[in-house]
């Protein structure tokens, strides 16, 4: 009886044994194939990176081009308003001439109407007593 019991214990430690070596072996077959799916994924991958890298780059150069565009916007609209407010000044000024001016040239036709007055007057009212 103990050799039927030893032979049953030997058939289920040798059943145990082949069931965990083929699981051991399929284990090892999945390891390999995950292995190979992934170095596939991984080469795949690569150019993906080396692209996306190129992309932010890219993008990174565009803003910086832009940050340099608004900046120089900036400093024309600046340009701008001190070129307005050059144009004021002068502006201005030339109102200021022009009514200068134009006090200046009413001041003078008075003082030559008035000489011509005294120039009529004195010499016409002379003619006119002889």
């Amino acid at each position: 009886m103990n050799s039927i019991f030893f032979g049953i214990i030997a058939m289920a430690f040798l059943a145990t044994t082949i069931t965990i070596i083929y699981f051991l072996l399929v284990i090892k077959k999945k390891f390999y194939d995950l292995e190979k799916t992934v170095k596939t994924i991984e080469e795949s991958l690569l150019p993906t990176i080396e692209e996306l890298s190129k992309t932010l780059m890219s993008i990174k150069n565009f803003a910086d081009n832009m940050t340099y565009i608004t900046e120089d916007i900036k400093e024309l609209s600046g340009s701008i308003r001190v070129m307005a407010g050059n144009i004021k000044n002068i502006t201005s000024s030339i109102e200021k001439t022009t009514r200068m001016t134009s006090m200046h040239i009413s001041g003078f036709k008075a003082g030559i109407d008035a000489a011509f007055n005294v120039i009529k007057n004195h010499y016409f009212k002379k003619g006119d007593k002889k």
